[in-house]
């Protein structure tokens, strides 16, 4: 057992029991619902359904911690955030929780402009500045809130990464197919030069 004084003066103790018990648990039951997750600094999580999950921000409450030797800890002005949110723990216990009860937890390419999408109408507004938490799409004139229109887009794009998958498994064209290019994807770009 490991006995802790924290800097409130609040004592933690903590422990590990060996069950022995090393079988899988049963799967839950199958559910008809889905949730897309946008992980973000100002609020930690927001989901598809409109739920928002403040992130804590442990590490800017007078808490000191064991300098790590972390692979690229200083390489963004954003290091200190990201790592304060914890978003690498918490994908890896999601997962472990998906994989405990029997759900998947699906990767969205990390290059996908969820929050550059109207998840209305899939239009592609662009890059944005993270100080915008709100923006209207140009097409149909929907407000979206950063979070959440990127949270639907992540779910979207999941659910198409999944059919994508199967469908491959079973032999089927997954492939955009043949056509001529969207304007926006022919040429050469100037700063490609």
């Amino acid at each position: 057992m490991t006995v802790i004084l924290d800097a409130a003066g609040r004592y933690h103790a903590s422990f590990v029991v060996d069950t022995g018990d090393t079988a899988p648990l049963a799967p839950v039951a199958p559910v008809e619902t889905e949730v897309g997750i946008d992980l973000g600094l100002t609020s930690f999580a927001v989901c598809s359904n409109g739920r928002v999950i403040d992130n804590p921000r442990y590490l800017r409450k007078a808490v000191y911690v064991e300098d790590l030797a972390v692979r690229g800890l200083a390489r963004t002005r954003l290091a200190k955030s990201v790592h304060d949110a914890g978003w690498g723990m918490f994908v890896r216990l999601l997962e472990e929780k998906a994989e405990r009860y029997g759900r998947h937890v699906v990767k969205v390419d990390r290059w996908f402009p969820s929050s550059q999408l109207c998840s209305a109408c899939g239009v592609k507004d662009g890059p944005m500045p993270l100080s915008v938490r709100e923006w209207t799409c140009p097409e149909r004139g929907t407000t979206h809130d950063r979070g959440v229109n990127a949270a639907r887009n992540i779910l979207l794009e999941g659910r198409r990464t999944v059919a994508g998958r199967a469908a491959s498994a079973c032999g089927g064209d997954v492939g955009p197919g043949s056509g001529p290019a969207d304007p926006g994807e022919a040429g050469t770009h100037r700063s490609a030069a």
